[in-house]
Formats: C-alpha cells, structure tokens, sequence
C-alpha cells in the first residue's frame, strides 16, 4: 500500500492517464445483454471507474490505496458521476453475500499470483447469471524484452495459468499480444499484454 500512496501522491495528474484501459474501451460497448452493474477491482486513481460511470454502469471500484482512492473520489466529482470506492486488500477482501455484478474488470493488477489468483478464480461466483468478466495485464512474455511491464515473474500473467484460474466461465477472447500503449505517465510504449474476456453461464 505505501508505494502505490507515494506513487499517486507524487503526480499531479492521473498516474495511467484519463482514458480507461484498451481492453475496457474495445469490449465493454459491444457486450450484449449490456451490463447494469459493474464491480472495477485495483481501479486506483479511478480512470476505469469515472469511465464506466459516465456511460451509465452503476460502478463499485475497488483499490488498496487509500490516496489513489481520494483523487480517485475527486474525479468523479469532477466529472459529475457518482461511484461506490471502497478502500480494500484484494488478498481479503470477498462482497457480501447478496452482492453480485453484471460486469467485473481486472485491469493490470500488478501484485504477487497468489493475490490474483484467488480473486480471479472466484469471479464465476461473484457474477450474475451471463454476466462478463474482462482482463488486461502485462504476460510473461515480456520478462527478457526492452517492453513496458514489470521484470518480475511474479507480478505477471501467463496465459495458461489465466486460463486455469478461469475455468468457470466460457471463454470468448483470450490472447497474448505486443500492443502500443499510451496511458498517462506510467505506461508508454509497446507491452505483451494478456486481454479475456469471460462469461459466467445463464443458467
């Protein structure tokens, strides 16, 4: 928690820019039935939250950073939309019982496997019948490469191991790709960037 404080009160704008993560922006518009809810985990400084709020999803955003989530809150004043933030450690944190998305992302959650791993494989069970889950991270494939993305194993997503974890939904779109990146300060240049999209069954 302490780094990623000092990181968000270092900058004076939003650390990976305004516009929302490419795998957001490219999948959640043509989803169908289109989501209502929508459960943002590690949203930080809130760019994929303000987002999805201003385009009508009634948005709870999740971070561990408690100063991330305070400029996160100033910018949806902002922009004039209101989101539910709640300040908490994806390695404990479960929803209440009766709490359940249309929608759940996971946009470069950069923390040991461990952590993401428990979150991801209980995503099936935190949906709503049909509903989606969309993922975008640094891959593995980046490690030996002059690309963006952490040089730690660890903090990585290996496209087997996502597909494991992942093993309740059907699985529509999951690749491992170099793409461009342009995302404020902290992500410039081409990434191998694992991208799912996942659905829990209707029925």
């Amino acid at each position: 928690m302490t780094k990623w404080n000092q990181k968000y009160a270092a900058s004076d704008v939003r650390l990976f820019g305004d516009q929302p993560n490419g795998a957001l922006a490219s999948i959640v518009p043509e989803l169908e039935p289109a989501p209502q809810t929508v459960l943002c985990l590690a949203d930080g400084d809130g760019r994929d939250g303000t987002w999805l709020a201003q385009r009508g999803y009634r948005v709870t955003a999740i971070d561990l950073s408690e100063v991330g989530t305070a400029r996160a809150i100033t910018y949806d004043q902002a922009a004039g939309v209101q989101v539910e933030r709640i300040v908490a450690d994806l390695a404990v944190w479960n929803p209440k019982d009766d709490q359940r998305w249309d929608l759940i992302t996971l946009a470069f959650l950069q923390c040991e496997s461990s952590v993401r791993q428990r979150v991801i494989s209980q995503f099936a069970q935190w949906l709503n019948p049909g509903g989606f889950f969309v993922l975008e991270g640094f891959s593995t494939k980046g490690l030996d490469t002059a690309t963006e993305g952490p040089k730690d194993a660890d903090l990585l997503y290996e496209l087997a191991s996502v597909r494991r974890w992942t093993k309740g939904l059907t699985i529509h779109q999951c690749d491992d790709s170099l793409i461009e990146l342009a995302q404020g300060t902290a992500h410039q240049g081409v990434g191998h960037v694992i991208r799912l999209l996942g659905q829990r069954a209707i029925a």
